[in-house]
């Protein structure tokens, strides 16, 4: 491979998460069998260029476009590149172009990139130059002059500077809004006879000071109280007085907390009960914080610059903690907020949000705790997070609900373009970040709020039983959202469900996904899944209707569950690492991994942090050279005691 750019690839595996910051506008379309890239555009005069149809979903109706063709044979990284390829003499006033629109389906703003760097494969070895080309807000074109492609069949990196681009004659805006990118190439720029043929691969946006990169790995401290292992454990609604330890899974149970659920069970206390019988029954107690749930979802900005709901508010809160306190329970688990950021985010305007734009009336709270919070969403954070610390000495885990669909990832989490998932990622670290101190101690996630049977039943035409694909994407999205903002992941609300649970509607393969690969959830920064229902109708087994399926897989896993690994930034408390036992050597005709028991999981990946090749091996086991990927730089090992990556260049 060679480049023209001076920035190097080789090490970016390791860019601190600032680099995320770039933005990756063309990465893997992810799937061949599209045929070409959702959400962009091609045209050509008649017969000069190969086009595709490109297909997607709108609300309930389906769009085609002419699309830019997806090789699947050949990519720099992932699985495809763009394809581009003239036949023959486009003629006078022939044409053609492209334009790559952000996965996310929106318009950016370029203020502070510099570059725009892209991959190309010339395969008919001759110097040719095309036209780089950005669409701004008005869908104007803004063109660079002609940009050469150098005559070499091996990938060439290219960087253009975004100060040579020009709308006519007036400079490049970086602060305009852009939807896309493209390609140009028109008569009379080309001679008679001219034919094109390039592959193009990993498109982005860079600052000038960072290279892209996925993270190698989540990062962020384990909870002092957390287990060892990689929690399991999942939603218990069964009246107080009948529920058993027998229908436990793992160390806790948890229930919503809203305005709701106290009228529900007739019971003022019902909080306080539910920790008393937790701790009768032997596990810890998770609550999920819902106030701004059903009834007040729609209006949360203006809900929390209320200060008769933030006072009704604080005042439910403060009773919440309070019950806590007088159960006596140790480590409580508390949700905070589930669909608040996601309806917040929701909002155009609010997409990239900080916490200090957003208002929030905080009078109440700052009575309650005897303490001045800033009046917006940075001080509601603050509130939540230091009353509930200190009214609960025995110990509690808090953690922000943050919501993929709060973000845009056009087909949804785990459907859309891979980097969707990255977009989406990078904007709600950010927003975590902006919450200093008062972040969490780990960040929660979902799945979906429905089985995939369910999903299936409301609408036939979408299957989302998901394959390894489908997880990759997922753990992206998570694993970014980790590093970037140096918390833990933890999963909850995930369908309980099973593949062939007899029920259509309780179909799903999450629970069966985790128990045959438990690294991969860990290597997207989980440290444990707290299984239930989101929607009505979905599963959940409080009179284990599955056949006993879930709750006894689960308390098979407890029996020997996954150790986690050492933590990659900060060691945890009372928490060993065997990380400097694990080894790699070079031996004759490869390469071999020792330092642990039993089998390993080895991943290779390239510069970009893409998988190349996952595989089981056992100690001393040789890996042939001839056998091993190409273009892989590094090599994570994951052990059930530890992990340790590796930097092998081939």
């Amino acid at each position: 491979m060679r480049k023209l750019a001076i920035l190097a690839m080789l090490g970016a595996i390791f860019t601190p998460a600032l680099a995320l910051d770039d933005l990756p506008l063309y990465l893997d379309e992810g799937s061949c069998a599209s045929g070409g890239v959702s959400f962009s555009d091609a045209d050509a005069s008649a017969g000069s260029l190969t086009l595709a149809t490109s297909t997607w979903k709108v609300g309930n109706s389906t769009r085609s476009w002419k699309g830019i063709p997806v090789n699947c044979t050949d990519a720099r990284t992932g699985k495809a590149s763009l394809e581009v390829e003239v036949k023959s003499d486009i003629g006078s006033g022939g044409y053609y172009y492209f334009y790559i629109k952000w996965s996310d389906d929106t318009k950016k703003s370029l203020a502070g990139y510099k570059h725009v760097k892209f991959w190309v494969k010339n395969l008919l070895g001759t110097t040719e130059s095309v036209r780089l080309s950005l669409q701004n807000k008005g869908f104007q074109n803004v063109d660079l002059t002609e940009f050469p492609i150098p005559a070499d069949p091996e990938w060439t990196e290219v960087t253009a500077d975004l100060a040579d681009f020009t709308d006519g004659a007036a400079a490049f805006a970086p602060a305009d809004s852009f939807y896309g990118f493209g390609f140009k190439w028109t008569y009379p720029d080309k001679a008679a006879g001219s034919a094109l043929h390039l592959l193009i691969d990993d498109i982005r946006f860079t600052d000038g000071d960072h290279e892209f990169a996925l993270p190698a790995q989540a990062a962020g401290e384990y909870p002092s109280a957390w287990p060892e292992h990689f929690l399991v454990s999942r939603m218990d609604v069964r009246e107080n007085k009948k529920t058993s330890a027998a229908f436990q899974v793992g160390e806790y149970r948890y229930q919503y907390i809203m305005p709701e659920t106290f009228v529900s069970w007739g019971d003022p206390d019902y909080a306080k009960s539910y920790a008393v019988r937790s701790n009768e029954i032997g596990v810890k107690s998770a609550f999920v914080w819902y106030n701004f749930g059903k009834v007040s979802e729609s209006e949360v900005a203006k809900n929390l610059a209320s200060p008769s709901f933030m006072a009704d508010y604080v005042a439910r809160y403060e009773n919440f903690l309070g019950q806590l306190a007088e159960a006596g329970g140790e480590d409580y688990i508390v949700v905070l907020e589930p669909d608040m950021y996601g309806k917040l985010m929701q909002d155009k305007h609010l997409v990239n949000m900080d916490c200090a734009d957003l208002p929030v009336d905080l009078s109440a709270a700052s009575k309650a705790a005897s303490k001045t919070f800033p009046a917006n969403l940075c001080g509601w954070a603050q509130y939540v997070i230091y009353r509930a610390r200190e009214r609960l000495p025995k110990g509690v885990i808090l953690g922000h609900m943050l919501n993929h669909w709060g973000v845009n990832i056009p087909y949804q989490i785990g459907q859309g373009r891979i980097e969707a998932h990255i977009l989406g990622a990078q904007a709600q670290a950010k927003f975590l970040n902006s919450l200093g101190d008062w972040k969490g101690d780990v960040v929660f996630v979902e799945k979906t709020d429905r089985d995939a049977g369910v999903k299936l039943t409301q609408t036939p035409d979408q299957d989302w039983s998901w394959d390894s694909t489908n997880y990759a994407k997922y753990f992206t999205w998570t694993r970014i959202l980790s590093a970037n903002s140096g918390l833990r992941v933890v999963g909850w609300q995930v369908s309980e469900g099973s593949s062939n649970h007899p029920v259509v509607a309780h179909r799903d393969e999450a629970g069966e996904y985790f128990l045959a690969h438990p690294e991969q959830w860990v290597d997207g920064g989980f440290i444990g899944i707290l299984f239930g229902p989101g929607m009505d109708g979905n599963a959940n087994y409080g009179d284990d209707n599955d056949g006993g399926w879930f709750l006894q897989r689960m308390t098979e896993y407890n029996d020997d569950p996954y150790v986690l690994p050492a933590a990659t930034s900060v060691a945890p408390r009372d928490r060993k690492s065997t990380r400097s036992r694990l080894a790699m050597s070079r031996v004759r005709g490869g390469i071999a991994f020792s330092g642990f028991d039993g089998t390993a999981v080895a991943r290779f990946v390239d510069a970009q942090g893409r998988e190349r090749m996952t595989i089981s091996v056992t100690p001393g086991r040789t890996l042939a050279r001839g056998d091993l990927p190409a273009g892989f730089s590094f090599v994570r090992l994951d052990t059930r005691s530890g992990h340790r990556t590796f930097a092998l260049l081939p």
